[in-house]
Formats: C-alpha cells, sequence, structure tokens
C-alpha cells in the first residue's frame, strides 16, 4: 500500500486501475485495464538506452525524463531509480538482510570514516579515465582517508557498507541529463554521507543545494578543492538538518511506489479493455525511426515543445 493505492507486483492477468511497467518485462502482460492507465517508466536516458517507438506507443502514457521522447502522452519527470544502500545486491545468500523503508528511516549510521568513492578502474572511454584521474588525485590529497571502493579496490558485497560508515561520499553518474538521478545520489542520503555529486544537472530542484556539493568529474584539481574545502568547514555536521530532510523527501516522494501513486491520480477516459503489452523484444526499429530520434534529440531543449509535469 502507498496512499490510496494497493500495489500487486508481477501480478497475473485480471483486471486492474492502472498498469506500470519500469523499463522492460520479460514476457507479455496481460491485464484488463483503461489503455489510458497504462505507464511505461523509462529507466535509462538516451545516451543509454533507446526504447523502440512502437514499444513505447502501446502504453498510454510515458514517464520520461526525456522531454523529446516520441509520445503523445509525455510526462516529464525523473522515474525514481532504484536504490542499492541496503538491498545486498553482491550477497549470494538465501536469508539475506534486506533493509526495508523502515530500516531506512530509523537508521543512524555509526561515522568511523572520512571519505568514500566508488571507482571502476576501466579505462576504456575518456569518462573512465577522467574517473581514475579523479580518484588518483583524491588518494593524493587524502591518501588513506579516503576509501576507494570496487572490484578493482576495497571490495564490498552490500552498497550499504560503502556509504554508510563515511562522513562524505562521492557520488558519480554515468550519464549527466536533467531530471535523471540514480542511486548513485540516493544512496549517499540513505546512508547519511554529504554528496559530492556530479550528474543531474538540476538536482537543485530535488535536493537542498545546500545539503551536497556539486563537482566536476573532468577538473580533479577543482574537485578537491571543492572536497577540501567542504571539509574543513565541516559541512557534515552543518547541514545534518537539511540532509535529514532530503532523505525523508527521498523516502517519502522519490521513491517507485510514491511516484506511481502519484501519476494513477491522473483520471482516465477509457473504458477497461483487454490488453497485451509486449516486450521491447518484439519490436525493432527501422534505421530510419533511429536516425529521426537522433535528429530530433539535436533540437536544443529551449526550442522543444513543452511536456507536463508532475
Amino acid at each position: 500500500m502507498w496512499g490510496n493505492c494497493q500495489f500487486i507486483v508481477n501480478g497475473p492477468p485480471g483486471d486492474y486501475d492502472r498498469v506500470f511497467i519500469y523499463d522492460t518485462m520479460a514476457g507479455p502482460v496481460q491485464a484488463t485495464c483503461p489503455p489510458d492507465g497504462t505507464f511505461m517508466l523509462v529507466g535509462e536516458p538516451p545516451e543509454l538506452k533507446d526504447y523502440p517507438l512502437p514499444f513505447l506507443a502501446q502504453f498510454g502514457n510515458v514517464v520520461s525524463p526525456d522531454t523529446n521522447t516520441p509520445h503523445p502522452n509525455l510526462i516529464d519527470s525523473q522515474t525514481a531509480q532504484p536504490w542499492l544502500a541496503g538491498i545486498g545486491q553482491y550477497v549470494d545468500a538465501p536469508n539475506k538482510a534486506i533493509m526495508t523503508l523502515e530500516d531506512h528511516r530509523a537508521a543512524r549510521p555509526a561515522k568511523t570514516g572520512l571519505i568514500s568513492v566508488i571507482a571502476s578502474f576501466r579505462n576504456t572511454t575518456n569518462g573512465h579515465r577522467a574517473r581514475i584521474a579523479l580518484v588518483e588525485a583524491l588518494k593524493k590529497k587524502f591518501g588513506d582517508q579516503v576509501a576507494v571502493m570496487g572490484r578493482d579496490a576495497i571490495p564490498f558485497t552490500e552498497k550499504w557498507s560503502a556509504v554508510a560508515p563515511f562522513k562524505y561520499h562521492v557520488a558519480l553518474e554515468n550519464s549527466r541529463f536533467p531530471n535523471y538521478f540514480t542511486e548513485k545520489l540516493a544512496d549517499a542520503y540513505l546512508g547519511d554521507a554529504f554528496p559530492f555529486y556530479w550528474g543531474c544537472p538540476n538536482a537543485e530542484d530535488y535536493f537542498n543545494p545546500e545539503g551536497f556539493r556539486r563537482i566536476n568529474v573532468y577538473d580533479p584539481e577543482s574537485t578537491v578543492e571543492t572536497i577540501a574545502a567542504a571539509i574543513n568547514e565541516g559541512l557534515y555536521e552543518k547541514t545534518q538538518a537539511i540532509r535529514d530532510a532530503d532523505r525523508v523527501r527521498l523516502m517519502d516522494e522519490y521513491n517507485i511506489f510514491a511516484l506511481m501513486a502519484r501519476l494513477a491520480e491522473h483520471p482516465v477516459k477509457t473504458a477497461p479493455q483487454a490488453l497485451t503489452l509486449q516486450p521491447e523484444s518484439e519490436f525493432r526499429d527501422s534505421e530510419l525511426r533511429k536516425l529521426r530520434k537522433r535528429l530530433k534529440r539535436a533540437v536544443p531543449r529551449s526550442l522543444r515543445p513543452k511536456r507536463w509535469k508532475i
């Protein structure tokens, strides 16, 4: 339950008031539902994934941060990317502990370290190399006070242990796109760490700008200066109340069920009918459609048609 909504996850065929699909599906989904009560929640920004247009067209609504998505009922919104802290994603055990929302609300992790960063040492792209340079600059400045976490550094089996024991956390997204932030940022708030953030250019629309600091992954020198100044100023302690409020907002407003509950409030105009929603694998974009999508995305955001936001 969330608000007035009862959610059935991966439910059997039957009657539903609304149907939500997040990112993709393994096979066909059958439901009796108003066609305009179906929602596709896009999981990736356009530079990371192209969704076939016919796949999107079968939904009454598409929820996406990409305002240039070609759909008549586009809802411009963040899409509640799943959190990783506390779910034991790398723990291979049938009885692994998973933190519930109430566990997160009650958590007050002890801080035994100064700063952490999760990094990969792959160097096949400019982005990879920029991250490596930043990590090296952090190690040079902070030495053993910075914990470099990851498969090629300090391994961890649970994201919580890479964030919660530290006062500060460097959060680096894989892309930089408006209204798109992931667990990279969310997990820092859940673990009560002050975030140094590179990613979503309008993150201030979602979180108090006093509660995090922006950094530039491609400018390690200025990033190290920003981080050192924030630590010297004691921003972890000074911004505790601000981050507490943002942490509550994250849990209460930006989680997937809160988002779907808000979307479900939008009235439908069509009568229920038997629907079969097909997975992406059933659709193939033609090369012409792919070219058209790329050309549309080349149009400056200021010239794109405005869509309704939630």
